[in-house]
């Protein structure tokens, strides 16, 4: 675990919070729509609208 830190620290580097949020918030949507969860488009359109809207 101790190896990862700085890698990761490296990956992360220059990102805002809104960058990861949004990277892990695509990430979880493909796996979910990859998996067949029929709600995903649901949630997506959801957060676009309250993504635009802030």
């Amino acid at each position: 675990m101790r190896l990862q830190v700085p890698w990761i620290n490296s990956l992360a580097d220059g990102l805002s919070v809104k960058d990861i949020d949004t990277f892990h918030r695509v990430i979880t949507t493909l796996r979910r729509k990859f998996e067949g969860d029929g709600e995903v488009e649901e949630e997506v359109g959801t957060w676009l609208r309250s993504r635009d809207a802030g």
